[in-house]
């Protein structure tokens, strides 16, 4: 199964090893990319389910099947922010979405008067059921530019079920 992975948020893309976060960039926390945003809207990169929602609001993650998640953490060292601060998310756990479906806003004014870096992450979090993960654009990039794509092997000892909006 192949999955794409489209641009979350207007902006310049990055490799994960160019984040400036050492849990990204030596990919403690898997494969994946980084965008410096030009606006803060956040949109789903894939479709799947919101399987967790982080407690400050400054990341959740989306299951694409069974076993696959991505993690989408926005800004640098942002888990000390006070709750919800400049979070505002448009989802709950257990929701289905689809790539292109409006998921969070940053207030990146916010997140610079706080002297925080504003990079979005989004990094797959199970690498052990993945292969072949492909970056294929940086730079300048629009919401639902296709960035990056990578494969679940058939014989990854589990049945690939992929959500869809009706799924429960």
């Amino acid at each position: 199964m192949n999955v794409n992975i489209y641009n979350l948020v207007a902006g310049e893309v990055l490799p994960i090893t160019d984040v400036n976060d050492f849990s990204f960039s030596d990919k403690l926390l898997g494969e994946g990319f980084g965008v410096e945003p030009s606006n803060g809207k956040i949109y789903a990169p894939v479709d799947g389910k919101i399987s967790t929602i982080f407690k400050m609001k400054h990341a959740f993650s989306i299951q694409v099947t069974e076993r696959v998640e991505l993690l989408i953490h926005m800004g640098i060292n942002t888990l000390t922010i006070e709750e919800g601060s400049p979070f505002t998310l448009f989802i709950e756990e257990g929701q289905s979405v689809e790539a292109g479906d409006l998921l969070a806003e940053v207030d990146l004014a916010a997140l610079d008067a706080l002297l925080k870096e504003r990079t979005i992450i989004c990094a797959i979090t199970s690498m052990e059921w993945i292969q072949d993960f492909k970056l294929h654009q940086v730079g300048q990039a629009a919401v639902g530019d296709l960035l990056a794509s990578f494969d679940i092997p058939d014989n990854a000892g589990f049945q690939a079920k992929e959500f869809t909006n009706d799924s429960q």
